[in-house]
């Protein structure tokens, strides 16, 4: 069961006491390699999970493996361990990681460089394993504009994740960006200035079929070709009225190219956009209500892509007949402000339900039947600032986490949070704060390629970007 209080379990694990052999196998104590380290082990922990194995091995100066690894249980009063058939050398160190009962990793660490001479006694060392499950800062500071909108795709065909971001800011400085990642989660503006008008959220999809990743750009939604390069021309399309604050890209009609439902604030009514194959859109003759934000997904599971759409007052969801006809379902869910919305399996029932986020009241989930009929889970959350949502699996156990941001100002600014699911669908807040700026924008994507979902976040009234990195 999940804390909200963050704990902390040191444990110490002293005067362990390795015992190295050599390769010969022999008996004699001169050809014997005793090695004494010492292992603390400190876990702050948001999610109480144990650790009973500590894996143990040595490397050499490159980091290659002279010995094991070989996994110890961890019991009560017992942390010794003997490993032989070690080859003596130079320049070694011990390499140590604490695995859940699952496998799983929570941290590592290596000691000090030690010399394995036969015949004598080495000293590792200390090695300090702190394992420690939250999101961190890296440190980067990504513009000084007023940000609402980034998505995160490979835009220049590298195999990474790189940011496209949107402005709000004042003329001229109101202009969209495109940030490269080396890889490692460090990115770099590539120098763009991608047009110059108010810009809300940003989707990124293939929508030319070329194969790179082309860009749907709210407020007035304008359409951008990636030239494959990350690199961005201005299509000359505007869809909708240009008060769109929140877009979505999806095959509704079944043809095999990315529509787009516009979701447009009042005094405008939100449209959908099909897509003729070649990024080339004419709105189709649906008739929406307004709204500020909007999702696509199979709610039904007929196969195709039905929608959601929330508003001021109740949310609504719309059927699709297959060929990119909506049908208002007739179903009103809640009647607050939601800012935003994400479809997700929440409870494992294998279908797509709704964490809706509202402003200024507490956020609602809406649980799926599997026929599109929901109904809320119940949860009392606390009530919000909030202004996006994004889902995914944080903590690596299966199911659907969820990352909120604020985006509007208030007395408390509260910070953007995390919230862990317990796969049923109930949420527990981890009590992370990260960052207490103004934050519209956010998206998910494993930015340093170590295999977690990291954190891009979109901030506003001249805040700099900023990027958290997963140590779940």
């Amino acid at each position: 069961m999940f804390k909200t209080a963050i704990c902390s379990i040191v444990l110490a694990l002293t005067v362990c006491l390795l015992l190295f052999a050599c390769l010969d196998k022999s008996t004699d104590s001169d050809d014997t390699v005793q090695v004494i380290c010492y292992l603390n082990l400190t876990r702050t922990m948001i999610a109480q999970q144990a650790i009973n194995v500590i894996r143990l091995s040595i490397v050499d100066q490159n980091d290659s493996p002279i010995w094991g690894p070989q996994n110890f249980n961890l019991q009560e009063n017992e942390h010794g361990a003997t490993m032989s058939d070690v080859t003596p050398g130079d320049n070694y160190r011990v390499y140590a990681q604490a695995l859940q009962a699952t496998g799983d990793r929570v941290c590592d660490g290596y000691s000090n460089t030690f010399n394995a001479v036969a015949g004598q006694q080495a000293n590792a060392g200390t090695i300090d394993l702190t394992c420690i499950e939250d999101f961190y800062d890296s440190g980067q500071s990504l513009g000084n504009q007023s940000s609402y909108g980034v998505d995160l795709k490979d835009l220049d065909g590298d195999g990474d994740l790189d940011a496209f971001v949107t402005n709000t800011g004042s003329a001229p400085d109101n202009y969209n960006q495109v940030y490269l990642n080396d890889g490692q989660g460090n990115f770099t503006d590539n120098g763009q200035q991608l047009g110059n008008s108010f810009s809300t959220v940003v989707e990124l999809g293939d929508l030319d079929g070329d194969g790179d990743m082309d860009a749907i750009v709210g407020g007035a939604t304008t359409v951008w070709f990636n030239n494959g390069n990350a690199t961005f021309t201005d299509s000359g399309q505007i869809l909708g009225g240009g008060n769109s604050q929140g877009n979505a890209l999806g095959d509704v009609d079944g043809d095999g190219d990315l529509d787009a439902m516009v979701a447009e604030y009042t005094p405008d009514t939100s449209s959908l956009w099909l897509n003729d194959g070649s990024g080339q859109f004419t709105e189709s003759a649906n008739a929406f209500d307004w709204a500020q934000c909007t999702c696509l997904g199979d709610l039904d599971g007929d196969g195709d892509l039905d929608a959601f759409l929330g508003p001021i007052g109740p949310n609504t969801i719309w059927l699709n007949d297959g060929t990119g006809i909506f049908t208002d379902s007739g179903q009103a869910l809640g009647n607050e402000d939601t800012m935003g919305a994400a479809f997700g399996d929440l409870d494992g029932d294998g279908d797509l339900d709704v964490y809706a986020i509202n402003l200024f009241t507490a956020d609602v989930v809406y649980l799926n039947d599997g026929s599109a009929n929901f109904t809320e889970n119940g949860q009392n959350f606390d009530p919000s600032d909030g202004e996006n949502v994004k889902l995914g699996d944080l903590d690596n156990d299966g199911d659907l986490d969820v990352v909120l941001s604020n985006g509007w100002e208030t007395s408390d600014n509260m910070p953007n949070r995390v919230m862990l699911n317990d796969g049923a669908g109930n949420f527990t807040d981890t009590g992370l704060a990260l960052g207490e700026v103004l934050t519209p924008g956010l998206a998910l994507g494993d930015v340093d390629g170590d295999g977690d979902l990291d954190v891009f976040f979109a901030n506003s009234d001249s805040n700099p970007n900023e990027v958290y990195f997963n140590r779940f």
